[in-house]
């Protein structure tokens, strides 16, 4: 997520009332620096706002404005997250009919059993197609199946002339 998003969420929980940016900097992943550069442009926006605590110490509180940029860019990436999950959904139906199309009616899902899995297999139910999982390339053995992946390490191992696809290449 949007290292943004998360500064602002960050300082906008009730449990960072008293924070330092070497504690932000570790809970979102980015440096002090970051942190600081971060900060300074969201203070000149009118996003946050600092509060002088004692001669040391400064809280920094979210402000309505920080508050609705906040929750806008909650809406945009809630938006482009399903978008995605859409077009791995369809994705999948368009690779499923085209395997059928070329007579391959088996298929089996190759990889961790992960969120790109959980949404493989909504296409899959919508479409009432059965499956089999493996999650061990040298379990590939059906000549006859189509081969499902979403992992780029897993590609590598499928043995020549068998039907795989990876359905995150087509992002």
């Amino acid at each position: 997520m949007d290292k943004h998003y998360q500064l602002l969420d960050y300082l906008d929980s009730e449990i960072n009332t008293k924070t330092t940016q070497r504690a932000i900097a570790d809970r979102i992943g980015i440096s002090v620096g970051s942190v600081n550069l971060l900060l300074k442009k969201m203070i000149d926006k009118g996003l946050v706002k600092t509060e002088q605590l004692d001669a040391r110490s400064l809280r920094y509180i979210v402000t309505p404005k920080g508050i609705a940029q906040k929750m806008k860019m909650a809406y945009v990436y809630t938006k482009n997250t399903y978008l995605y999950i859409r077009r791995i959904i369809n994705t999948t139906e368009k690779i499923i009919n085209d395997a059928k199309n070329e007579g391959i009616n088996k298929v089996c899902l190759l990889g961790n059993k992960d969120e790109v899995y959980e949404i493989i297999l909504i296409a899959l139910k919508e479409n009432n197609v059965s499956y089999s999982y493996i999650d061990n390339p040298n379990d590939v053995t059906d000549k006859n199946s189509l081969y499902i992946l979403w992992e780029p390490d897993k590609e590598s191992a499928i043995p020549e002339g068998y039907k795989s696809v990876n359905i995150l290449k087509f992002f």
